[in-house]
């Protein structure tokens, strides 16, 4: 409830208390996904650990944060992890970071876009465990040209340019790895923002199966 006092809207402690209901009620959800072995990636995918109260044990939401709970949970025990993205991409090398965790750990990862998943966050949807790639039916995805810029003299210009064009090698290589879309095809594709409806993000092989209800990415591996 707000109400105005000297023309200032003042927040009553009542307010305050519900707020700290919805964050703990919040944690608790999370925590409750993360025992299940379910993880989300949500948002921009940056360098920085992003703080969340709602997180359990204190982890955040972003991909190092996820890179914590892969390993945290990995360790625990060998069985599948369901990741859920929704996630606008982010910095390539953020992305790639995340993609070699995803690999090096024993347990299957599978992954389920909602959403949006676009730019870097569409090759962690295309490291899932094969043939555990899910979509929802209304999310989207979209591949595009990795974002870079240069400044300095023509010698640190030309530097960074080659950078570039090796970030953009490994994340056209890597797509073209996961999905089984020839690298060819691919180059054209991103050359502008190239986004996919679910059907269209599996017939490019960037997903498996749509999903119509949430008992699709039930196995008899899953945790009950």
């Amino acid at each position: 409830m707000l109400t105005v006092c000297s023309f200032k809207i003042v927040e009553l402690p009542m307010l305050a208390a519900d707020k700290e209901f919805r964050t703990e009620n919040q944690k608790f959800l999370r925590q409750t996904f993360f025992e299940k072995r379910i993880l989300f990636l949500e948002g921009v995918m940056t360098y920085d650990y992003c703080n969340d109260p709602t997180m359990p044990m204190g982890w955040p939401t972003s991909p190092r944060g996820v890179m914590d709970q892969l390993f945290y949970l990995d360790n625990l025990e060998e069985k599948p992890i369901r990741l859920f993205i929704d996630s606008p991409g982010g910095i390539a090398d953020t992305c790639l970071l995340l993609y070699d965790t995803i690999n090096s750990l024993r347990s299957p990862v599978y992954t389920i876009a909602r959403g949006i998943v676009a730019s870097a966050a569409v090759p962690i949807l295309a490291a899932g465990k094969r043939g555990k790639r899910f979509i929802f039916p209304n999310s989207k995805t979209m591949i595009h040209l990795p974002h870079g810029g240069a400044q300095g003299d023509p010698k640190d210009m030309a530097i960074a340019l080659k950078q570039f064009e090796k970030v953009k090698d490994t994340y056209v290589r890597i797509l073209s790895e996961l999905s089984g879309t020839p690298t060819g095809e691919l180059e054209v594709l991103i050359e502008r923002d190239h986004w996919m409806s679910a059907d269209e993000t599996i017939e490019k092989g960037f997903a498996d199966h749509k999903i119509v209800s949430l008992s699709d990415i039930a196995s008899e591996e899953n945790i009950k």
